[in-house]
This record gives C-alpha cells, sequence and structure tokens, in this order.
C-alpha cells in the first residue's frame, strides 16, 4: 500500500460526499467536519469546530456519536449504529459509522441519512418475493439450470406436480436425462447463445418416470446463485401434440373421402367471388377438371334458372349467417351444365362459414341426382296420366277441370264414356285384347279434341271428356262424328262399342261434379239399352271371324248343328231343347277364336301343351255364350261337349250322367264328322270305319244310348258324304 497519502485530494473527495462527515476527540470535541453536510442535522460546519457534539447536535445524534466513540476507541475496530431521527417532514433512518484514528484517542464520525436506500432495499425485496412467487406458482414448469456444469437449481411447484420430480431429486441433478435426444438440447444452447432468448423451442422430453412428452421450452440467460443460469419455461403440448396428430389424420381421411367419394365437395369464398376447392369427382360428374371447374365463375356453372335458385337461396341465408346466426345446412335442386353440353340435375347441400381470414365461405356438396329426377318425372307423369292408353288420369281429371271453369271457356260440354264389353273381351280374349279395344279408342278420342279441351281415363272402360266453347248442339255433333268413326274400326277378336252420356254446362256457378252426374247416368242408361244388341252383334262377328280364319269349321259346325238336332228328334226332346242342341252345334267351337290361329292351322302332329291349349276352346266359348243372356243353356252344353263318360275328358272329368245329355249329344255327332272329314293331320274314314270307331268307344268315351240312336236311327236317314 501506498503510504504517501495526498491529504489534498482525499479532502476533495470527502467534501463531495454528500453525508456528515468528522473528526471526534473522545470528550466529543469536533476536531474537523464536513463543510457541505445536510442543513437539516447540521448548520455550518465551520463554526462547529471546537464545539463538542452534544451542544450542537441533536441529543438523538449527539447520543449516537459518544457511544460510538466510547465503543470503538475501547474495541479498536469500526462501529456501525443505526438510529431514527425526528424531522419535521418527518421520521428519517440515519447510520452513524465510527472508526478509530490509529495512535490517537480520535474517531472519524459519518452520518448518512439511509431512509430512500431502506426503502429501495425494501423494494426490492419485495419485488424479489413477487417474482419468484409468480414464479413458484407459474401453471407452467419452470425450472433454472446451472450453465457451468447443467444441474438444476430450481424447480417450481407446477414443474415438480407435472413431472414427478421430487424437489430433493431435481435439485443437483443434471438436466441432460430429462430430454429425449440429447442433439435437442445441444440445439437449444447454441440457438439461446446466439440469441440470448429462445421462445416456443419445440422439444422431446421424459418426465420423472420416464414418460415421454412433447413441450414448447423458452429459455433466457439469467444471473442466480452468484453465476451464469439457463432459465427453462416448459409448455406440456403432448396432448395438442395428439390432438394435431388426429386432426392430421382425419384431414388425410377426409381428404381420401373426398378425393374417392362420388360426390363433389366444393368451397366457394363469397367474399372473393371464386371457387377455391373441388374435389376430383366433378370430372365425373360434369366431364371438368377440378381446375377447369375452379376457374368458372360460380354462377356460370348453373344453368340461368337455377342460378337465381341459388342466388335467392344465398340472399336468404347469408343474411342471417351475417347477423350472427349459425349456419344451417341448406338443400336444393340445380341444373348444372356439363362439358359435354348436356344437363345434369345435382343436389347440393351447403352451410356458410368464415375462413382464417374472415371471409365467408360457402361449402357445399354436390350429388348426381340425375337418375332421380328422370324417375320422379316418370313418376309424376304416371301420376297424372294412364300409360295404357297414353290419356290423362282421374287424378289429373279431378284436380284440373276446376282451371277451366272460367267464362272464357263457357259453355263446356262433358261427355261420359264407357267402353263395352271390355271384361268379356279380358275374360274371353285375353288383357291383351281387351288393352288393345281401349288403346283403339283412345287413339280415336285423341284426333277428335282440341288443345284445350280435357281428356281422360277416369276408370277401367269409362272416359272423360270436356269440350271447351261447346253447346249442346255442337256436342251431339262431336258424338256423331265419334260414332262415325267407331264404326270403321275393325278389332281383332273384339267389337269396339261404347256408350256415350252427354251434358252441358252454361253458367260457372254450376258445379262439375252435378255436370258429372248427369253425364254419367245418360251413359248408364245407353249402356243398358245397347247391352243385347252388342253381345249379339258380337257373337255373329265373333262367329265370322273364326269362319273366316278357318273356312272348314263353317262346314263343319253346319254339319255337327244338322246331326245334333237329328239325334235329339230322334230320343225325343223337346222342341225347345232340340233347337238349343242344333244351336250349340253350330257354335260349339266358337271358343277356338280365342286360341292361336297358327296352332289351329297347324299340320304337323301336336306336342301335349299344344293340344292342352286348343282344349281350352271349350271353357272360352264357354264364357263367351254366357255373357248372352238367350245362350246362356248353350253355352253349359258346349263346355261339357269333350267330356268323357270314364271321367278322362275335360275340362271338369265328368263322368257318366254328371255330363248333361246335350253334352253327349254334341260329343258323338262332333266325333262322327271329324272322323269323316279329311283334315291336315289325319285323312278322313268312311262311314263304316267311323261307326266302328263309335261303337268301340261307346261306353268309356261316348254314351252307349246316344251312339245307338246315331248309329241305328240317325245314320239310316243320312246320305253319305
Amino acid at each position: 500500500m501506498n503510504d504517501n497519502v495526498d491529504c489534498e485530494r482525499l479532502l476533495q473527495y470527502i467534501r463531495s460526499v454528500p453525508d456528515l462527515f468528522m473528526l471526534v476527540a473522545e470528550n466529543g470535541e469536533i476536531l474537523d467536519a464536513q463543510h457541505e453536510p445536510d442543513p437539516d442535522v447540521f448548520d455550518d460546519p465551520r463554526k462547529t469546530i471546537g464545539r463538542n457534539v452534544r451542544d450542537i447536535l441533536p441529543a438523538a445524534t449527539a447520543e449516537v456519536i459518544m457511544n460510538g466513540i466510547a465503543e470503538c476507541l475501547a474495541a479498536g475496530k469500526r462501529i456501525r449504529t443505526e438510529y431514527d431521527l425526528e424531522m419535521p417532514y418527518g421520521i428519517r433512518h440515519y447510520e452513524c459509522r465510527c472508526m478509530p484514528v490509529p495512535g490517537k484517542r480520535q474517531t472519524t464520525a459519518v452520518i448518512r441519512d439511509i431512509t430512500d436506500i431502506n426503502a429501495a432495499f425494501l423494494a426490492l425485496a419485495k419485488a424479489e418475493r413477487i417474482y419468484r412467487d409468480l414464479i413458484e406458482k407459474a401453471p407452467f414448469p419452470v425450472m433454472i439450470v446451472r450453465k457451468s456444469d447443467g444441474n438444476v437449481r430450481y424447480a417450481n411447484r407446477s414443474a415438480i406436480a407435472r413431472y414427478g420430480y421430487l424437489t430433493k431429486r431435481v435439485i443437483g441433478s443434471s438436466i441432460a436425462h430429462m430430454y429425449q435426444r440429447p442433439e435437442d438440447r445441444l440445439n437449444l444452447l447454441a440457438k439461446l447463445e446466439q440469441t440470448g432468448f429462445v421462445s416456443n423451442y419445440e422439444i422431446g422430453m421424459v418426465d420423472g418416470d420416464g414418460n415421454p412428452f412433447w413441450s414448447l421450452v423458452s429459455a433466457a440467460t439469467v444471473d442466480f446463485e452468484g453465476g451464469p443460469s439457463t432459465m427453462l419455461a416448459i409448455n406440456d403440448i403432448t396432448r395438442q401434440k395428439n390432438a394435431d396428430d388426429l386432426v392430421r389424420k382425419s384431414e388425410e381421411k377426409y381428404r381420401m373421402l373426398t378425393e374417392f367419394n362420388s360426390d363433389v365437395v366444393w368451397v366457394y369464398n363469397i367474399t372473393q367471388d371464386r371457387l377455391t376447392y373441388v374435389s376430383p369427382a366433378v370430372q365425373r360428374l360434369r366431364g371438368y377438371t377440378p381446375e377447369e371447374a375452379m376457374s368458372q365463375p360460380f354462377f356460370e356453372s348453373l344453368t340461368p334458372a337455377s342460378a337465381d335458385t341459388m342466388r335467392k337461396m344465398m340472399k336468404e341465408q347469408l343474411a342471417a349467417f351475417q347477423d350472427g346466426g349459425a349456419s344451417e345446412s341448406v338443400i336444393i335442386e340445380v341444373q348444372q351444365p356439363c362439358k359435354s353440353h348436356a344437363l345434369v340435375w345435382v343436389e347440393i347441400s351447403s352451410r356458410f362459414r368464415r375462413n382464417e381470414n374472415s371471409d365467408i365461405e360457402m361449402v357445399g356438396v354436390s350429388r348426381n341426382i340425375d337418375n332421380r329426377k328422370k324417375a320422379e318425372a316418370e313418376i309424376l307423369y304416371l301420376s297424372y296420366n294412364d300409360q295404357l292408353a297414353g290419356l290423362h288420369n282421374r287424378r289429373y281429371f279431378v284436380e284440373n277441370y276446376d282451371l277451366l271453369n272460367i267464362a272464357a271457356n263457357l259453355p263446356i260440354t262433358m261427355v261420359f264414356a264407357d267402353v263395352n264389353g271390355l271384361k268379356f273381351t279380358n275374360d274371353v280374349f285375353g288383357h291383351a285384347a281387351g288393352d288393345r279395344l281401349l288403346v283403339s279408342f283412345a287413339d280415336i278420342l285423341k284426333k277428335t279434341v282440341r288443345k284445350n279441351d280435357i281428356l281422360a281415363r277416369v276408370g277401367g272402360d269409362e272416359f272423360i271428356v270436356l269440350l271447351t266453347k261447346t253447346d249442346e248442339q255442337r256436342g251431339r255433333a262431336w258424338i256423331s262424328e265419334l260414332e262415325s268413326r267407331l264404326s270403321s274400326v275393325s278389332s281383332n277378336h273384339g267389337l269396339l262399342s261404347v256408350s256415350l252420356g252427354m251434358k252441358t254446362k252454361h253458367e260457372v256457378e254450376e258445379k262439375f261434379d252435378e255436370i258429372y252426374k248427369i253425364a254419367e247416368d245418360m251413359m248408364y242408361r245407353q249402356k243398358a239399352f245397347d247391352r243385347q244388341r252388342f253381345k249379339s252383334d258380337l257373337l255373329y262377328r265373333i262367329k265370322q271371324d273364326l269362319f273366316s280364319a278357318v273356312p272348314q269349321e263353317r262346314s263343319h259346325s253346319d254339319a255337327v248343328a244338322r246331326l245334333a238336332r237329328m239325334i235329339g228328334l230322334t230320343m225325343g226332346m223337346s222342341s225347345i231343347d232340340v233347337e238349343e242342341l242344333e244351336l250349340a252345334g253350330a257354335l260349339h267351337d266358337i271358343g277356338k277364336i280365342g286360341i292361336d290361329l297358327e296352332l289351329l292351322k297347324k299340320t304337323e302332329p301336336l306336342t301335349a301343351a299344344e293340344r292342352d291349349e286348343i282344349g281350352r276352346h271349350a271353357e272360352i266359348g264357354y264364357r263367351i255364350l254366357e255373357t248372352v243372356e238367350i245362350f246362356s243353356g248353350v253355352g253349359k252344353a258346349i263346355l261339357h261337349h269333350h267330356e268323357r263318360i270314364d271321367g278322362k275328358g275335360y275340362p271338369q272329368h265328368l263322368r257318366q250322367n254328371e255330363i248333361p245329355i246335350k253334352s253327349r249329344i254334341l260329343a258323338v255327332a262332333e266325333a262322327f264328322d271329324a272322323m269323316t272329314r279329311a283334315h291336315p293331320r289325319s285323312p278322313a274314314k268312311t262311314r263304316a270305319e267311323a261307326i266302328k270307331e263309335l261303337k268301340k268307344n261307346a261306353g268309356t268315351q261316348f254314351d252307349v244310348d246316344v251312339v245307338r240312336a246315331f248309329v241305328e236311327d240317325v245314320l239310316e236317314d243320312l246320305v253319305e258324304r
């Protein structure tokens, strides 16, 4: 140490210090003093030299100084004392330091106001406690690691609770074992060395039980326990990471579903007015690639009518969405043009959302419903139209006739038409023949009505026509024209006959139901009048059709009728029964009109199925004749004329007397004429051969009495053919 002290420089230093500095003798005499002390404590140091501290200093200050001098000189070392002093502006806290002067009974005394210093230290201590408390109670783990050896020097409650690190275990242990990969720690420290602070660095770590977890680590360099350390704030993001992985996997799954789904998924950014996403399925739906589809203006991807529908829907839904309402899924059906210029029906399900940029988007799924719309159109058509006749049906008539009920259409004439004998035609000739009758009549009606008239099939055989601007006279003229057209129609296996009723409506107030009832009643009266005439005409028509198709049937029928009459007379039957028997003989094969003509003309041997088919003619003939009241008895005779005495005949396998006598007579007469007549499948037998055959089968196929009467009496008077 340099013993040569620069007293002047030392004096200057002492004078520059704001504290009260004095040199005091053992008895309290002030030997020297600072020249600019605090005037509140010490008035003027130049007036104090040579005076005693008890005289010029406050009593409390003087007492402290004198006690300090005595203690200092006695101990031979520095003494520090603190005390409070009440000042005009409040209590102040002072520090007095006394140091003995070597070799003298003197001391230096320094008095310092430490009120503000103490307050600062208290505030600092309080702040340190606050910050330490914040770190200790932080909801995330915080650790402080000494840089020199990497040992943990501090771990807050969250670190201990979350990772199972007991304080005794973690404090002083190395941080290195808490990382999943050592290189992650080295990378973190390198980055911290470069920037001084690291924020949200993603690292895999390990808890106290060895379980791995993912964390975001923020790090800063701090001074702790007198040395440089690293403070780590650790945010566990394992759940978030797992959730992100689930979201990523979910996005991949839904992306795959979107990519391979037959429905088109799309996103329309309404704010930017452009499509931002279209799934690849659009190429199957419309023929455009996703890129081509996204380049199209949104509303140009719709037909004009569908674009209007879309705008209306969007306007309504967007208003509710912008008002803060939840976006509900909305389904509409639109048409979109395809690349091939065709149109396709699409069902769009959509809803609104805001994206990450707060743009409003419409997310939609488009499904091809073209086939469904076609099916719906077909169902709608069928629900209002009769598929067979190609006319409107009763539902259409009921729902639309009121639309015609306006003054401009008056007078309106309603014509009620009923096709006669439809059930008979269906039963005898089959439903195909009945359908042909209906279609023929419908075609005639279509040619007689105008564009504004209503034409409908309202029942199986019933039709209604509403003729606008048509009075009674014109209505009757229309019916006359219709009847004229009907008379010229030729129908295979049927007679197109129609009963008609008419009523005219002159006032809007007149109810259609009443008009309908009157027209219907008129039709039924006409039908009752036409019934027997129609059936007779139909029977004659059927007979002529059969004889025209198979000419040999005429001579065969005439011969059977003549032979049956002769047998009846021989067996003593009444005149009425003989007449019915003769008529049955003439009509016994009328049922063949319902058999395929090609089968009747076949020259090759018949199969069992073909024989069964031809055998149906007896039942068909019966049904034909049963519809005509005067021929009902004849029909029963014809039904059983192929039964056998032994029960092996058809159609009902009757035996012996179960078979009507007229049927037994017809069986013999029909068999004899058939055997003696040349046929494409067999030559004609002689009379002798035919008689022999009859006798041979008497008692099994034929009635014995009928055969005896025919052979012994009838044939004697019959000239051989």
